[in-house]
């Protein structure tokens, strides 16, 4: 069975490949927060895209269930350590 931090790593190739890169940095250093801002924001990002008529196709291949996955593992393991992963959801809707 798989660890739930094996399962962030596994699951960070769900993202854009230049976002996927970057958090597989913040995977090393152990910066989940950094992982799950990014995480969320794409998430976004790729739902605004699927309301268009007209697909980017940087999202055009992206999973939006696993990118919830992916910030739900992160959530859990961050609350596991005792980090509080809940800010103000509207600051990405600007």
């Amino acid at each position: 069975m798989q660890s739930l931090c094996d399962k962030i790593k596994s699951k960070l190739k769900c993202l854009p490949p230049k976002d996927a890169q970057l958090c597989e940095k913040y995977f090393e250093k152990r910066d989940f927060e950094s992982i799950l801002e990014i995480a969320k924001s794409d998430l976004i990002m790729k739902e605004r895209d699927d309301a268009k008529a007209t697909h980017q196709d940087k999202w055009r291949d992206i999973d939006t269930g696993e990118i919830q996955e992916l910030i739900a593992d992160t959530t859990e393991y961050l609350s596991g350590m005792g980090i509080s992963c809940f800010s103000n959801e509207d600051e990405y809707y600007d």
